[in-house]
Formats: C-alpha cells, structure tokens, sequence
C-alpha cells in the first residue's frame, strides 16, 4: 500500500467510526429520555389535571422526532464513510480482504411486513421512534379528553344552575 491510500483509508475509516460511535450515542440517549418521558406521562395521566400529561404526551412525540431526524442525519454521514470505504478497499485489498464490499451483497429486507427478513439498525430505531410518538400521542388525547372533559364537568354544571329558575316568591299584586 501506497502512504496517500493508507491516509485516505485511515480517514475514511476515523470519520465511519466516529459517526457510527455517535449514532448509538444518539440512541442511547433517546432511549434514556423516551423511559423517562414516557414515565412522566403514566405518572401524569394517573394524577388529577391532565395538563400536565397532555405535555408529557406532546414531549415524548416531539422528543421521538427530534431523535428520528438527528439519526437520520447521523446515518447519512455513516453511509457516506461506508462509500468511501468500500472504494478503498477495492483499491488495496484483495477479494477475500474486502469485508465491507461483500457486506455491500448481503439481501436487503424491503419487505414491508414487519417482522420479515433481516432488519438494518435504522430500521429497528424507526420502529422505537415510532412506537414512543404514537405512546405520546395516545397519551396526549387521552389527556386532552379528561382535561375537556372537566372542562365541559365545570361549566356545565353552572350554565345549568344558571338556567334553573331561583326559588322565586310571588309577586306582590299590586294594590
């Protein structure tokens, strides 16, 4: 191997490792705050004001959005190293060498039954993404009907006192 090959290589190789390293750092912290969001919102949901859990619930939707999109962006620039990789290997190793050009032939799972084939690791973190948004929004409406429901508790017990007539006397006739 030539030292510009070697350099480039070691490049490639530093920036897939940091990606990839910061992509299950990314995770790991979704995972950490999805557990605590979502603990949040049962805590919530089981006490009196539901304002409070209707919060939670639009927290662990905007939370899974946030991690969504900061993996997709992380995903990208690791599969922009695995390119890169797999060029310089083609370059400077033989065919028995080149691990990331045959990982580049493994079957793809573009089914769209769910648990069919082999799953990639984006796939897997979507489905968790999507399973915390959908906990989240399940607890924001349930939320949203008990606060709407006191609401409508509140005020329609007094629109119906106000519509009851008050123990009124006779009038005086007058004289």
């Amino acid at each position: 191997m030539n030292n510009g090959k070697e350099c480039a290589l070691d490049h490639a190789w530093r920036y897939f490792a940091l990606h990839a390293e910061q992509r299950t750092t990314v995770f790991n912290f979704f995972a950490a705050a999805a557990g605590l969001t979502l603990s949040g919102l049962v805590a919530a949901t089981s006490s009196k004001p539901g304002e409070l859990g209707l919060v939670a619930g639009l927290g662990a939707m905007l939370l899974a959005l946030v991690f969504w999109k900061l993996d997709q962006r992380v995903a990208q620039l690791t599969k922009c190293a695995e390119q890169v990789l797999v060029e310089i290997e083609r370059q400077i190793f033989t065919s028995e060498q080149q691990t990331l050009v045959r990982s580049e032939n493994l079957p793809v799972n573009i089914s769209v039954l769910p648990f069919s084939g082999t799953w990639s690791y984006g796939r897997a973190f979507r489905i968790l993404f999507a399973g915390v948004a959908a906990a989240g929004l399940i607890g924001a409406a349930i939320n949203s009907y008990r606060i709407i429901s006191r609401f409508n508790d509140e005020h329609g017990a007094e629109a119906t006192a106000e519509q009851q007539p008050a123990n009124r006397q006779p009038p005086h006739p007058v004289r």
